[in-house]
């Protein structure tokens, strides 16, 4: 799919040889769901999840842009308070920045688990995300979009 293509404008055969990777992975009234859910819990970042071609353009739900689609959806199910704490670390990252930035983002991932844990009354959230911000520590620098000092 040719960037700036809206999901909605391909239709048929076409959109069925769009290649998986090249898909959106929500739509835009999914979006809109999030944007709610996010200021409700009062996410860190949720403003980010306002423009919304960047979130069908870069966020994949839970996992990495190398993992399987299939692996980030089953991971997706397995912590699904959490997906929406992801979007937000992924519009940090593909954002990018100095190398303590993204020590700084992957630490918002574990707050809005936090925060998300308490708006749902769930305490097993949080040490979900602890876990998955362990992860992050150890993996997320892979993702990052590293920036020199002066670089935009």
């Amino acid at each position: 799919m040719r960037k700036g293509t809206a999901p909605g404008k391909l239709a048929g055969k076409q959109a069925s040889r769009v290649p998986e990777r090249d898909r959106p992975m929500y739509t835009l009234p999914e979006i809109e769901q999030k944007i709610t859910l996010a200021r409700a819990a009062n996410l860190s970042g949720a403003r980010l999840l306002e423009n919304r071609v960047r979130v069908m353009r870069v966020c994949n739900g839970i996992g990495a842009w190398w993992m399987p689609g299939e692996v980030r959806e089953l991971i997706g199910a397995m912590f699904p308070d959490l997906v929406i704490v992801a979007d937000i670390h992924d519009l940090r990252h593909e954002k990018g920045g100095r190398w303590w930035k993204r020590w700084i983002y992957d630490f918002e991932f574990f707050t809005n688990g936090v925060r998300m844990a308490v708006y749902r009354k769930k305490p097993e959230v949080a040490k979900e995300a602890f876990r998955l911000w362990a992860c992050l520590i150890l993996g997320s620098w892979t993702a990052f979009h590293y920036r020199r000092k002066g670089e935009k």
